[in-house]
């Protein structure tokens, strides 16, 4: 599978989660450019991954979130 392949894949595993009304999370993201496209295919895609945080204990995920106002938004970084 080729990058044009795979855009595809994404693109079409996207239109049926939005059609469905499903909140879209990308896990694996590790680069900004790779958001960048995700957030290009969809204003609604949450990306997770090294990109933010490599794997924390509960109390540090905590302290994370708080810093981001309580909360993460879509393709937010």
């Amino acid at each position: 599978m080729d990058e044009q392949d795979s855009r595809t894949l994404v693109r079409i595993m996207i239109d049926i989660a939005e059609q469905l009304d499903y909140r879209i999370i990308a896990e694996g993201v590790e680069t900004e450019a790779q958001c960048d496209i995700l957030a290009g295919l969809s204003p609604q895609i949450y990306c997770q991954g090294f990109l933010y945080s490599h794997p924390l204990p509960a109390d540090d995920f905590r302290a994370l979130v708080q810093a981001h106002n309580g909360g993460l938004s879509p393709s937010t970084r």
